[in-house]
């Protein structure tokens, strides 16, 4: 039977499953870019408190597709994913997915870019081609040079959903058109941390990275750790913790774990290890992502 699971409530059912399956002292993962910071305090505690060690295989950039690869070839036990796995992948590879953390994409400007909030309908327009200059959204009168990610492309992935997604007059903006893009948009390397380095550089620049990019004790962006770039509002909604914690921020996102088939009794604890108080506790200390409500 195959299955695709999304919601933190399946963790219950998951344990059922897992209860029958045997230990392990022993699991290898692909963190992804997102949480590759976080997860070293997370696994030292679990392991001091399970026995069981966490080995971490983050690959060439973490990407999406380094776990996927990996889990087909048993090379890793499980990997975290910001693009959903879709129902065809699912069913021909028994993946599950369930939400450990929340992370978001933002958008970045140079410090000295007097905007501080666009709304969704100028960002759109900024990156579909629609709004060129600066002047047109309350800026300074210059051409916007915008970075943008076509990433994951087989799967609903939420910036590209958000940026260019079809509408829908009941459901809203759904699906993705990757045409819609701007011709000569410029394309942001996926996994690459400096990118939003682009706007340091450029006061002209907007870029969309990952928030995880940005924040924390020693943002990974070195731009973000000088304070020469900025993120912005969308739609006068910050991306702050709390924003993306309770998913009012536009473009917040749920990181699922992804196993191949049910997650064993091993892999099972550290899901809920990560969802536990002290494991929230450990992801909030790192502050790069922020732990499910």
């Amino acid at each position: 039977m195959k299955r695709f699971i999304f919601f933190v409530a399946v963790i219950m059912l998951v344990s059922v499953f897992a209860a029958s399956s045997s230990a392990v002292n022993q699991i290898t993962m692909n963190p992804g870019k997102a949480f590759v910071d976080s997860v070293q305090p997370v696994n030292e505690a679990f392991e001091k408190k399970t026995g069981i060690k966490v080995i971490v295989d983050n690959g060439p950039g973490g990407a999406c597709g380094y776990t996927l690869k990996n889990l087909d070839a048993d090379k890793i036990n499980m990997g975290i994913m910001c693009c959903p796995v879709t129902k065809e992948e699912a069913g021909k590879k028994d993946y599950v997915q369930i939400p450990v953390v929340r992370d978001g994409w933002v958008f970045v400007v140079n410090e000295s870019n007097p905007i501080d909030s666009l709304s969704t309908e100028q960002l759109r327009g900024i990156f579909q081609g629609r709004v060129n200059n600066w002047n047109e959204v309350g800026g300074a009168n210059a051409a916007i040079n915008p970075y943008g990610y076509i990433m994951c492309a087989p799967r609903d992935e939420r910036v590209r959903q958000f940026l260019v997604g079809e509408r829908n007059p009941k459901k809203g903006i759904v699906g993705i058109d990757n045409s819609k893009f701007r011709p000569n948009i410029n394309k942001a390397t996926p996994g690459n941390a400096e990118n939003c380095s682009q706007a340091e550089s450029d006061p002209n620049v907007i870029i969309v990275v990952p928030r995880s990019d940005m924040t924390g004790k020693e943002p990974t962006c070195s731009a973000a750790r000088k304070g020469t770039v900025k993120m912005i509002s969308v739609d006068d909604i910050f991306p702050s913790d709390e924003n993306i914690a309770n998913d009012t921020y536009p473009v917040a996102i749920n990181l699922f774990m992804i196993t191949k088939g049910l997650p064993n009794s091993s892999e099972t604890q550290y899901i809920n290890f990560i969802r536990s108080a002290e494991g929230r506790r450990l992801i909030t200390e790192v502050g790069k992502v922020v732990p499910l409500n």
